[in-house]
């Protein structure tokens, strides 16, 4: 296939052929996160992890997630991004994935523990507005943890589940209290 192949989504194709890569190449779609498509992209100059959302902004959001992970913590890097009114495209790197062990597990919990101590907290938020899953997060900057979160993060969480339908999923009403 190609960057024209009609089977790709069309923001892909987009994608590729904003990038230059109208060569032979091969996708293989993978499984979603909770919004996201995701896959395999194989091609002449080597392959990448492709991620496709309608919502760009949901993807320059984890863009700027990995950035600002990746000196304390391995994850892909970030090998291009592209939006347009179609959506948007984020090229990661592809990992080899391998299970961590319990050194792995280990080291990672040990750089995270680095990446909050290294941390000087005088105002929680203090990051552009983001996304938890496909809901917006709007972020606040608060002087103490519990008012930042709430608002925030718990917020965000609450809102997909009245989204996704509380009741469906076996929970008694809708929730609520935020």
């Amino acid at each position: 296939m190609d960057s024209n192949d009609t089977n790709l989504p069309l923001v892909l194709r987009r994608a590729l052929s904003a990038r230059g890569w109208n060569q032979q190449m091969r996708y293989r779609s993978g499984a979603g996160g909770d919004t996201a498509n995701s896959g395999l992209l194989t091609h002449s100059e080597g392959r990448c992890f492709v991620k496709m959302h309608p919502t760009a902004a949901l993807l320059a959001a984890e863009e700027a997630g990995l950035r600002a992970l990746a000196p304390w913590l391995r994850v892909p890097q970030v090998e291009g991004r592209y939006a347009d009114e179609a959506g948007g495209v984020l090229f990661l790197e592809a990992l080899v994935l391998e299970p961590l062990g319990q050194a792995g597990w280990r080291a990672a919990g040990q750089a995270l523990a680095g990446l909050h101590r290294g941390a000087i907290n005088t105002v929680y938020g203090g990051v552009a507005d983001n996304f938890i899953g496909g809901m917006p997060q709007h972020n606040r900057d608060e002087t103490e943890w519990p008012r930042f979160f709430c608002p925030s993060a718990a917020a965000a969480t609450v809102a997909m589940g009245n989204a996704e339908g509380a009741a469906g999923a076996g929970l008694p009403g809708r929730a609520s209290g935020y």
